[in-house]
């Protein structure tokens, strides 16, 4: 029978060893990741014009992107299987001629739209797209801090620009076989608190959400081929879900319009 020393020491391995494999699968999931090192498929504050089907030749609705690397197209194969241009080809059937411009920066949290994005050009947008805060969340920024940061970027937005400004939630990240038990738990738990927060300065602001979380919350796991080599950014047909529901999100969302 082990004595009480043994005993300890036993215990201390018992836990220890879910502790080490977790920090494990937390550190394997970022080198992972850093490891495919996929491009951004957005130039520099990239501006592109569509045209719409309309008769209306001389309307034209400009759009502003904010965003990190899930809205620069890491992930798609070519600029065109990004969500913002597969989002703004869409969005010609009922705006008409689209110009959008494009400041998403891979990497960039909160206070990165307001150091850098919002400081170029924004081009007069009519409606201004932000989705951010998965970095922050990465980056440990707390929840008071992103917050603070989302109303700036708001107030920035509202004093610069007369814009419809809509809110897209953080995406669900948890099903890809890159995040497992527990990690998964861990991610899905800390995006639903980033989510909340950004609920918040939604309400507060009254400003509309487009909830991509609800969207992709079980789609990507039924569908390994929605993620890109990296197992976190979407690929080609995960950028090309995400605008199906984005749209129909839009097209139903009447504070949007």
């Amino acid at each position: 029978m082990p004595n009480r020393h043994q005993m300890l020491i036993l215990i201390i391995i018992l836990i220890a060893l879910p502790i080490a494999w977790v920090v494990y699968k937390y550190c394997y999931f970022f080198w992972f990741i850093g490891n495919k090192s996929l491009p951004s498929q957005i130039g520099n504050y990239q501006t592109v014009r569509y045209t719409g089907s309309n008769n209306d030749s001389q309307k034209l609705t400009k759009i502003l992107f904010l965003g990190d690397s899930l809205t620069a197209g890491v992930g798609a194969s070519t600029f065109q299987n990004s969500y913002p241009n597969l989002f703004a080809q869409e969005l010609t059937t009922q705006l008409g001629n689209i110009q959008t411009t494009n400041h998403a920066v891979p990497g960039d949290k909160t206070q990165n739209i307001l150091n850098r994005q919002l400081s170029q050009d924004l081009a007069d947008p009519q409606i201004t797209f932000v989705m951010i805060g998965i970095n922050d969340m990465f980056g440990h920024i707390g929840t008071d801090k992103f917050k603070q940061n989302y109303r700036q970027i708001i107030a920035t937005l509202q004093q610069k620009t007369n814009s419809q400004i809509i809110l897209i939630s953080i995406p669900n990240i948890t099903s890809s076989s890159l995040v497992s038990w527990p990690l998964s738990n861990y991610f899905k738990w800390q995006i639903n608190n980033y989510n909340q927060a950004i609920a918040e300065v939604a309400q507060q602001y009254h400003l509309p959400v487009l909830d991509l979380y609800s969207l992709t919350e079980n789609s990507f796991s039924q569908h390994p081929q929605y993620y890109s080599q990296d197992l976190f950014h979407p690929s080609d047909e995960g950028y090309n879900y995400w605008t199906t529901n984005l749209i129909n999100a839009y097209t139903n969302c009447q504070s949007c319009h």
